[in-house]
């Protein structure tokens, strides 16, 4: 299933492009009607936000808050994987911080593991994705030290602008690449020891 949070044009453009890859036919709008209980067997979840500023940004929705919202609203505990395709666009809560919470909180309700998997990489401050253009998805990064000084938000097109921008990722398989190792959090604490 896919889980829009902002019912954009650019949100709608990605959600009928996942839907069209990947043969997933559910896309529901996130609003306080929100029902998803007659999708009972989905494994897989795609939450979209692509805005500049995007919903869990702009309703600071913590991960605690967003796991209770969505199982109140009858997200399937058969879910086994949650692909975040947000645009990381504020330094205040990174992504990978945010996936590690989200998949806890997910697998403490669901008694099982769930899998979060994001478009961003620990080498950078904050992560943006820019629509497919001719099937290729681009995923672009940036150091904190190199966005201009007062900035704590930043646009696709300030990005851009920023000499030091990096392209992250690109191609046509965006959940194939987010579902890599590098690109999942399972909320377990890892500790490195003498072995």
């Amino acid at each position: 299933m896919i889980i829009v949070l902002n019912k954009s044009e650019v949100n709608k453009r990605a959600a009928e492009i996942i839907s069209l890859n990947y043969s997933i036919q559910d896309i529901y709008y996130y609003s306080n009607a929100l029902n998803l209980k007659k999708n009972r067997n989905s494994n897989i979840c795609v939450i979209i936000d692509l805005n500049e500023e995007n919903q869990l940004t702009k309703e600071n929705i913590l991960p605690e808050t967003l796991v209770k919202k969505l199982i109140d609203r009858g997200l399937p505990n058969t879910i086994q994987d949650i692909y975040l395709l947000i645009s990381e666009l504020t330094t205040d809560y990174p992504l990978p911080i945010y996936a590690h919470q989200l998949a806890r909180f997910f697998s403490e309700s669901y008694m099982h593991l769930v899998k979060i998997h994001i478009p961003s990489s620990l080498s950078y401050s904050m992560s943006m994705i820019s629509l497919p253009l001719k099937d290729q998805w681009e995923v672009f990064g940036i150091n904190k030290s190199d966005i201009p000084e007062g900035i704590s938000e930043i646009s696709l097109d300030q990005l851009l602008a920023i000499k030091n921008e990096q392209q992250i990722w690109e191609g046509k398989d965006i959940l194939g690449w987010m579902g890599t190792p590098n690109q999942t959090y399972t909320g377990i604490a890892y500790v490195w020891g003498e072995g």
